[in-house]
């Protein structure tokens, strides 16, 4: 019965696969703002300023020299290994 349902529902609307597609990376783009819209929204001014600064002053040392990447095949940071519960670089 599932199965007649969804070949239905291709049938009317052909294009809703692209839809769906087009809203998943559309919204992976728009998280980020939402994010910040919530900061900005929750923190007093000077501690949201401070925030983007910091933020700003991150994203330009992954820009420059490619330290902190999410990648870490990639990062040019040394690696970190726990000993302990302290962490030795």
């Amino acid at each position: 019965m599932k199965n007649i349902i969804r070949r239905r529902f291709l049938l009317r609307y052909p294009s809703a696969h692209l839809y769906i597609v087009f809203g998943l990376c559309s919204s992976a783009m728009v998280a980020p703002v939402l994010h910040s819209c919530y900061l900005y929204m929750t923190m007093t001014k000077n501690e949201f300023e401070q925030y983007r600064v910091e933020q700003n002053a991150i994203v330009l040392e992954r820009q420059k020299f490619g330290k902190g990447l999410w990648f870490p095949f990639m990062s040019k940071e040394e690696p970190k290994v726990a000993v302990g519960e302290k962490l030795v670089e």
